[in-house]
């Protein structure tokens, strides 16, 4: 019999045109760097660790053949996923799987839901497949097969074994960031009782800080379109998650995302400031722009010529500085 070869593939394709990704037999992958992909195939024996802090988007996902695919960071998946012939695929804590078609499972196959789960179509496993959830899984369509085990959640939009459909249809939800900014949106098709959304942030998916409410539309049959945009402390990965709440206060995951925040650092120097004296703004490109603005918020024209005192300025008319001028 033939030794098992490990191989360790470390992809970096940030910003490079999307392809397919086939692990080979017997080898295992590790994606270390965010990536875009067509279609996800595992080969036999194969192994593919998506790490944490990475965000993979992919246009399908095929674990097959004793495969075995393991997330610790973000998988966005537009179509499908299948998991057949004794594959296993896990998502740990830590992990966040959003998937905008339906996952297909199939006998003699393993799935562990530790993380949390979005499925927007279907999710189909036979009762001889193993599936255990430790973690929130969301489905918009219908579920179909049996937990094996676990402590965690599984809510089902339309379906027989999990009749209990949510309050909110959600069409979908995004997150977007420009430098410090970060604008979350998300579409309902249908709202029931809806009371009111909150919005909480991590950098760990284990520290959750509220980070807002944003009212709901009570009961509404039309489509509702929400955006909400806050200012990042500090660059990096953050995590959103979206819940919903009913007027009797009955709460709903609906949605987890991830993005990355790269907000440029600028610096006024010298500070404090002579009055009279030229400064400049570290970090300043040549396409940035600002406006200075007294303690009382009247613009300033001759920027150059400060006299003492307290003053703002505005880098793109979003990000402000003080400027002190003795």
């Amino acid at each position: 019999m033939k030794p098992f070869i490990t191989l360790l593939l470390v992809f970096s394709f940030l910003g490079s045109v999307a392809q397919d990704l086939d692990v080979p037999n017997n080898s295992t992958v590790t994606i270390s760097s965010d990536a875009n992909y067509n279609d996800i195939t595992l080969g036999n024996k194969s192994v593919l660790n998506i790490v944490e802090g990475v965000t993979v988007n992919a246009d399908n996902l095929n674990v097959e053949n004793n495969a075995t695919l393991n997330l610790d960071g973000v998988l966005n998946v537009l179509n499908n996923i299948s998991v057949s012939n004794n594959g296993a695929f896990t998502v740990n804590s830590t992990g966040i799987l959003d998937v905008s078609g339906d996952v297909n499972v199939s006998n003699n196959s393993d799935i562990t839901l530790d993380g949390n789960v979005q499925i927007d179509g279907d999710f189909t496993a036979p009762d001889q497949a193993n599936v255990t959830i430790d973690g929130t899984v969301n489905v918009g369509g219908s579920f179909t097969g049996t937990v094996d085990g676990g402590s965690g959640t599984l809510s089902s939009g339309n379906d027989n074994n999990y009749n209990n459909p949510l309050p909110v249809e959600l069409l979908g939800a995004d997150i977007e960031s420009e430098e410090a900014e970060v604008t979350v949106t998300w579409t309902t098709a249908t709202e029931t009782n809806n009371d009111f959304f909150t919005l909480y942030i991590s950098r760990d998916m284990n520290n959750w800080e509220e980070l807002d409410r944003v009212a709901g539309n009570g009961t509404k049959s039309t489509l509702t379109n929400y955006e909400y945009s806050f200012n990042s402390e500090s660059n990096g990965q953050i995590y959103i998650k979206l819940i919903q709440t009913d007027f009797d206060g009955t709460t709903e995951t609906l949605r987890l995302l991830s993005t990355e925040v790269n907000a440029k650092d600028y610096r006024i120097y010298p500070q404090p400031l002579r009055s009279g004296a030229a400064w400049k703004i570290r970090g300043l490109d040549d396409d940035d722009t600002f406006k200075v603005y007294s303690s009382s918020m009247q613009e300033i024209r001759d920027s150059q010529n400060l006299t003492r005192g307290l003053y703002y300025v505005v880098i793109n008319d979003k990000k402000v500085k003080k400027l002190i001028v003795q």
